[in-house]
């Protein structure tokens, strides 16, 4: 509202913890408060007299009040209010805590009387630091405090004391065309990721600032945001003009008062240096961003090495000096990239076919917060989507992954030199078909084929490939000292091919409002994701415990006879953990009487306070194409005629066999409370839906598959 010639154009709250740098996990009640700093930017047409106000909603005493005289033009006034622990919980990243948020509403009242504008913002109080030294150490953290730069012994986030594993993927645009751009679609992609445990994502440099909808809900979620600027290598550089200082600007202002959003970097894989023209990272994009905003840790680019000046050493925020970037050690990173490279394509790379995802590979790693680590921010596998998304996008004759007569724009030499529309859907998934199902029968009988039934096998082994790569590499990951993964990446942009755990969220036909899960979400969720897992090579297990209480319980190993379904117990391994992030414990098991083709291992930490289920890992010693699997006949029904009481519906799965691998695909806007799984007898599983009135395109829609139906 604009009265009296008065409008405030930004209101940027930033919180700041008045306590000392903390290093165990603070309590609700018993930290030591924040400051929060309001700068209220305005715009007077004419000269104005008033008072100006502001008020934070967790007390009453939470204000402050001060008379100013307004020049014609723009004008910037700082107020600062106090939050006592007493007043204010703290914010926590999902899986951790709750997420409070609270108000700051700011007024201008005119001299004459009544009031001009006003406004508000949602904040979150959290103590935020990227830590690259030994903090646990109290030396260094006295040595450390008050110097500059950030150190070289690895790279993780702290918040509000807790060390924390970051994992998530990368956030890209949800949408290629932005007028098409829904809030709902934004909050149910990011309700996605919380439920399968995320707590970070990055939003990376190659795409938009996004819509306030997405920052709302990462906040509500408890989602970290790792923040690129928008720029992204080569030919996406920023320039030193009026307009980009200006958007820079804008953006911080409009953004930093998230608690979602933890750092700000200066662009996607891009080269920042001390001189030359990649300088204008340092003194123009960051140099602006810490102007803005000083409650942030800041950082050169994703990767980056840290800096040498311009940052407090314990949290990288900065410290008004001269932003200087260092390049130390190499303790974040970028890759591997598995995917094809025989289309039209940027980023062309060979497959690496050396790589086998089955059995993982586990390292027996010292792993502690006081060692050397890893963040490993970007890395990935190429997928396509679910037939239910892709079909409907494509003519029925070119549905296959390259197989089909050409389209008739591409019957000319050009772009598609006369290949199926499919050839110019990113890249190739065949090397990944090739090594999880086989090279001779993929080129025989997989690739080639086009139609309804083909289709759907090769876009269910192309998922399922995906799946089991990333879940080897972020098993391994997780056996070695990294304190971050956040894989490439977490959406797609369009309904055909990309890299994505989630489809495309724009709910036209055969899509699911926000996207509908692939089967690496639901990995992510049972196992990948969870704050405890246990995963295993053919002879080394470990148990990692990422989250920040101890943990006592059992990792439960358990050998299936694919052909009779008989379990027998391969050991039950009693675990105690202190509190993580990053502590781990190792065994020794013997598989040398396991026949690899013909058995398979599940694994299920279980608490020893009552015996809940922590985490569930199927893992087998021997790739799809190898094992011997009996031909499954597998039924779902949906056994629902209303929903039950949380809005769900039941759904009943069987087989005349064990089944692997069995995945539940529906055009209904909603995602199942389990999929890729193992069927070892008769289960009822749930219907989640986003939106209501699903239950007849459910029945009408629901299909399933499992891996032995998909082999040939």
């Amino acid at each position: 509202m604009v009265t009296n010639d008065v409008v405030v154009t930004h209101l940027v709250p930033h919180t700041f913890f008045r306590g000392e740098y903390p290093i165990e996990p603070l309590q609700n009640g018993a930290h030591d408060g924040f400051n929060v700093t309001v700068r209220v930017h305005l715009y007077a047409a004419r000269e104005t007299q008033g008072t100006l106000s502001v008020r934070g909603n967790w007390t009453a005493s939470a204000t402050d009040s001060i008379p100013i005289a307004l020049p014609v033009g723009e004008s910037v006034v700082n107020l600062t209010v106090l939050a006592t622990a007493a007043d204010v919980d703290l914010w926590w990243p999902n899986g951790l805590g709750e997420q409070p948020l609270y108000d700051v509403a700011v007024s201008f009242v005119g001299s004459n009387g009544g009031t001009v504008v006003e406004t508000s913002r949602r904040l979150g109080f959290r103590h935020f630091a990227i830590v690259t030294g030994p903090d646990t150490s109290p030396g260094y953290v006295r040595n450390a405090t008050g110097a500059e730069g950030t150190d070289s012994l690895g790279m993780f986030f702290r918040i509000n004391g807790a060390a924390v594993y970051s994992r998530g993927a990368n956030m890209i645009p949800m949408e290629e065309l932005e007028g098409r751009m829904r809030e709902d679609a934004h909050r149910r992609l990011v309700a996605s990721a919380r439920d399968a445990r995320f707590n970070t994502f990055r939003v990376w440099g190659g795409g938009i600032f996004l819509p306030d909808a997405f920052y709302d809900a990462c906040d509500e979620a408890g989602i970290m945001l790792y923040h690129d600027m928008m720029y992204a290598q080569q030919g996406h550089s920023p320039k030193r003009t009026s307009t980009q200082e200006s958007e820079l600007r804008h953006q911080v202002r409009r953004l930093s008062h998230h608690p979602s959003i933890v750092v700000w970097d200066g662009c996607n894989e891009c080269v920042v240096t001390n001189d030359g023209p990649t300088k204008i990272y340092e003194d123009f994009v960051l140099a602006i961003v810490a102007d803005e905003d000083k409650s942030r840790s800041v950082w050169p680019a994703c990767p980056a090495a840290g800096w040498s000046t311009g940052v407090d050493r314990l949290t990288s925020r900065p410290t008004g000096g001269p932003l200087r970037t260092q390049y130390l050690v190499k303790m974040e990173t970028h890759g591997p990239y598995q995917h094809g490279n025989g289309w039209i394509a940027v980023n062309s790379a060979d497959f690496d076919p050396s790589r086998n995802g089955v059995p993982t590979i586990v390292s027996k790693t010292n792993t502690s917060v006081l060692l050397p680590s890893v963040f490993g921010s970007e890395f990935g596998t190429v997928v396509m989507s679910s037939f239910e998304s892709m079909s409907a996008y494509l003519k029925q004759n070119h549905w296959g992954l390259h197989g089909g007569a050409p389209d008739e724009r591409c019957k000319a030499p050009g772009p598609c030199d006369g290949k199926n529309p499919m050839a110019e859907r990113n890249y190739d998934c065949d090397p990944l078909i090739r090594r999880y199902f086989g090279d001779e029968a993929a080129k025989a009988d997989t690739l080639n084929s086009t139609g309804e039934i083909a289709f759907k096998r090769q876009l269910y082994q192309c998922m399922l490939s995906q799946a089991l790569e990333i879940k080897s590499d972020i098993e391994h990951r997780r056996s070695t000292n990294t304190y971050g993964t956040i894989v490439w990446q977490y959406n797609e942009i369009w309904p055909t091919g990309g890299w994505g755990s989630i489809e495309y969220g724009t709910p036209a036909y055969g899509q699911v409002l926000g996207g509908r899960w692939k089967p690496l979400q639901y990995f992510y969720e049972s196992h990948l994701f969870c704050d405890v897992i246990c995963a295993c090579s053919d002879t080394l297990c470990f148990v990692k415990n990422d989250g920040v209480v101890p943990f006592e319980g059992f990792a439960n190993l358990t050998i299936v006879e694919l052909a009779s379904g008989r379990e027998r117990i391969l050991t039950i391994e009693r675990v105690r953990l202190d509190a993580g992030a990053g502590t781990s414990y190792f065994f020794e098991v013997d598989t040398t009487g396991m026949d690899r083709s013909a058995e398979i291992l599940t694994i299920e930490v279980r608490n020893a306070n009552g015996g809940a289920i922590v985490s569930s890992n199927v893992a087998t010693l021997a790739l799809p194409q190898d094992l011997v699997l009996p031909r499954a006949n597998v039924t779902a029904t949906v056994d629902s005629a209303t929903p039950e009481s949380d809005g769900s519906f039941r759904i009943r799965i069987d087989a005349d066999a064990v089944a692997m691998y069995v995945v539940l695909t529906t055009r209904a806007h909603g995602r199942f409370s389990e999929n890729a799984f193992l069927l070892n007898g008769p289960k009822t599983i749930s219907f989640l839906p986003f939106v209501d009135d699903q239950l007849d395109v459910l029945k009408s829609s629901l299909r399933v598959e499992s891996l032995s139906g998909n082999m040939g």
